[in-house]
């Protein structure tokens, strides 16, 4: 039909914005977020209106995991083709003249574009007119909403593929953390996986001599993954909801005369990981202060929508991560495998490294002590004995505590979500009521997130070996390199053309008979059996206030008194009960979040 509609949505209830959903009559979705006036303090001008921001964000469900078999990098390519088409020119020059940006990425599922600037300081009529240009300039850079198709210029192309090129060279030279371990990984992964490819895109994946190939292909997977079904907007302005989505709806029809649906995910092959796939553990050098043991799991995920709203690897996360008698850290510490302080970062963290449909692969990072990298087994093997205690069980507890502090971080959070967030949260959330909620908190009662963190555990341990890599500086590898062998070798997989690994197999790198019994005789034999999985925080708003002194020494350290035997003084019950009670208001969850959890 053509009906469009406007739902609300309940947002935090904090960050001064009101939120609704647009279903557009093509299948497209957008959330929509008004921004209520406010005020800054300036020292010489006292109260001052803040300025206001126009964030529109575009998602499609088109990423690397799309590419044809033929040409790795299509799918980027194609984000660099449509802003470098005559209609992404026009609107590139339109934000520049404004002071905004303009930006697009592409990860494995999906492709984003990106515009923001500040709001005119003028009437409402004013900024919905800059909001409207915004908009249908925006939309003219899909086929599916514009009037006439646009088929990629063979110019564009040529330019852009030497850009595409460009970026691959300047991420060689100077690649980042994050982008070093997923390479590392990749490396490993299933070359029958379509995920072990890089995905960026080359002059070696897509050669200059094949321009008029390319240009077909981009312009067929255009055609097929750009379609209103695949995509998400997200709309920040300070318009209110209605105006809004009269403008959005107007600027985002079906110009078209034919619908094209949104196209099939297509050949992926199997997980990167897991299947009977060897991965060995690698050396891997890169400068830093103390060396850094990885650990990753490829995790199997069986919807897509559920593993968005419970999380499961972020409780997991949580639960190993938090301080606690006998956690990971405290028997890594014990052993002398982790510094007791370190700078900056915390001693060990976890993250979801990629994820696509049907799997996510899940990462514990661990900074150890300088000069135990002989020792990287026994650090393996605590954090998999952490990991294999959870899949026991998760408490409860570890549950609720980390959906309590991810509700109130939310609500109080220092900034409201963008545009960008919202967008791509919106493509794993097809109920309105839940549009920004499920991208920011932990759907479900405890006991639910708990059974489903310790299902992600299990499916952990049982899927696939962990995936091992230990990083450190050359200076301390070269004095181990008898055992590791030369470590100046280049990656022996197409990685190895993109970014520049240094590695060793790390499975003969073994202590010495000398230091494996010095540290039996000084931590132990089995250090695994100190492991204990997290207690409930009494400090946790999740946890039922108690009239238990907590606050004694500091009530004393401040001059407040407790009795003589100890107890608790009418200080501590009225500060523990006030400081408890404004943390339960603050992590209640939205109404909606709150009746989708019973």
């Amino acid at each position: 039909g053509d009906a469009v509609t406007l739902e609300r949505v309940e947002g935090s209830g904090t960050d001064g914005r009101s939120y609704a959903l647009l279903r557009l009559p093509d299948g497209a979705r957008a959330i929509l977020a008004c921004a209520a006036p406010s005020l800054s303090f300036d020292a010489d001008r006292g109260p001052m209106p803040t300025s206001q921001r126009i964030e529109l964000s575009v998602t499609m469900g088109c990423g690397s995991m799309r590419d044809p078999e033929a040409w790795e990098g299509l799918a980027h390519l194609a984000e660099h083709v449509t802003l470098g088409s005559s209609a992404g020119v026009a609107l590139s020059s339109w934000v520049d003249d404004r002071d905004g940006s303009l930006n697009g990425f592409t990860s494995e599922e999906l492709t984003t574009f990106h515009a923001e600037m500040d709001a005119p300081d003028t009437s409402q009529a004013e900024v919905a007119a800059e909001v409207a240009m915004l908009a249908g300039r925006f939309a003219d850079l899909f086929d599916c909403w514009r009037a006439s198709p646009l088929p990629a210029d063979r110019a564009v192309v040529e330019r852009e593929l030497g850009r595409v090129d460009a970026e691959l060279y300047g991420i060689r030279t100077s690649p980042s953390k994050p982008l070093m371990e997923l390479g590392v990984y990749k490396a490993r992964a299933n070359p029958n996986s379509r995920w072990a490819r890089l995905g960026r895109g080359s002059a070696a994946t897509l050669p200059l001599a094949q321009l008029d190939a390319i240009t077909a292909a981009l312009d067929e997977l255009r055609l097929r993954s750009y379609a209103p079904l695949s995509a998400t907007i997200a709309l920040c302005s300070p318009l209110p909801l209605p105006l809004a989505a009269s403008i959005l709806s107007d600027a985002f029809r079906n110009r078209g005369r034919t619908f094209r649906p949104a196209a099939g995910a297509g050949w992926r092959g199997p997980p990167p990981f897991g299947s009977g796939h060897v991965t060995p553990p690698l050396a891997v050098e890169r400068p830093g202060r103390f060396p850094c043991l990885t650990i990753g799991w490829c995790i199997p995920t069986d919807d897509r929508v559920a593993a968005a709203r419970a999380k499961p690897c972020a409780i997991l996360g949580e639960a190993l991560t938090a301080p606690h008698a006998g956690s990971a850290v405290e028997v890594l510490r014990g052993a002398g495998l982790a510094p007791l302080a370190i700078e900056v970062e915390p001693v060990l963290t976890a993250r979801v490294v990629a994820s696509a449909d049907g799997w996510m692969l899940w990462q514990l990072s661990l900074v150890m002590q300088t000069g135990t990298e002989r020792r990287w087994r026994e650090a393996r093997d605590i954090l998999t004995g952490a990991l294999g205690i959870l899949s026991r069980g998760v408490p409860p507890t570890a549950a609720a505590e980390a959906q309590a502090l991810a509700s109130f971080g939310w609500r109080f959070s220092s900034r409201a979500p963008s545009a960008v967030e919202l967008s791509r949260d919106l493509q794993d959330e097809p109920s309105p009521s839940l549009a920004v909620a499920a991208g920011r908190t932990f759907l479900g009662s405890p006991a639910f997130l708990a059974a489903a963190a310790t299902t992600a555990a299990r499916r952990a341990l049982a899927y696939s070996e962990p995936i091992v890599t230990l990083f450190s500086s050359l200076d301390r590898l070269t004095p181990l390199a008898t055992q590791l062998g030369p470590l100046l070798s280049p990656l022996p997989t197409e990685i190895a053309n993109s970014l520049p690994i240094t590695m060793a197999p790390l499975e003969p790198l073994r202590p010495s008979p000398i230091e494996a019994a010095d540290a039996r005789r000084r931590f132990g034999s089995d250090l695994c059996a100190a492991l204990r999985p997290p207690p409930a925080n009494p400090w946790s708003p999740a946890v039922e206030i108690d009239t238990r002194p907590r606050m004694q020494a500091l009530c004393r350290r401040y001059g407040a008194r407790g009795d003589a035997e100890g107890g608790v003084s009418e200080w501590d019950v009225f500060f523990d009960h006030r400081l408890r009670a404004a943390f339960a208001s603050a992590a209640a969850p939205p109404a909606a979040v709150a009746a989708s959890a019973l």
